[in-house]
């Protein structure tokens, strides 16, 4: 899979851009990028949690929101003009989400993909709080 193949199309982005746009001015850009993937985790682990309800299509939709929010950071990182290592370490962890989300779509045992969200889960949250613990 190529780099360009991991990565969603700009047209399946609205919904992150919307939602990034719609989120109050009043929060800092870090605020807003910690509560969006809260929102994207909790999201996922309402899916797991619920995961006997779930259908294939809450499955791709809870992936494709989460993909489409890790975009808009491997985008800013990737033309960020001065790339250090938190750009090189946004851009690997993008990468990651991108081929690992499109491997539980792929995962035909249920309980494996169940399982396979966890890490997308932790690597949310663990951004998210090193965003609001630098506020």
């Amino acid at each position: 899979m190529s780099d360009q193949d991991s990565k969603p199309q700009a047209q399946s982005k609205h919904a992150a851009y919307s939602a990034y746009a719609k989120a109050p001015s009043s929060l800092s850009q870090r605020e807003k990028e910690a509560k969006l993937l809260v929102k994207a985790a909790n999201s996922m682990q309402g899916l797991v949690t619920n995961w006997e309800d779930a259908t294939p299509e809450d499955i791709t939709v809870a992936l494709e929101y989460n993909k489409n929010l890790w975009a808009l950071f491997y985008d800013r990182a990737e033309k960020a003009s001065n790339q250090g290592k938190l750009e090189q370490t946004i851009l690997s962890l993008g990468q990651f989400v991108f081929q690992h989300s499109g491997k539980i779509l792929e995962e035909s045992d249920a309980d494996r993909q169940q399982s396979m969200f966890d890490i997308l889960i932790s690597i949310n949250r663990q951004i998210a709080t090193g965003l609001f613990s630098r506020r």
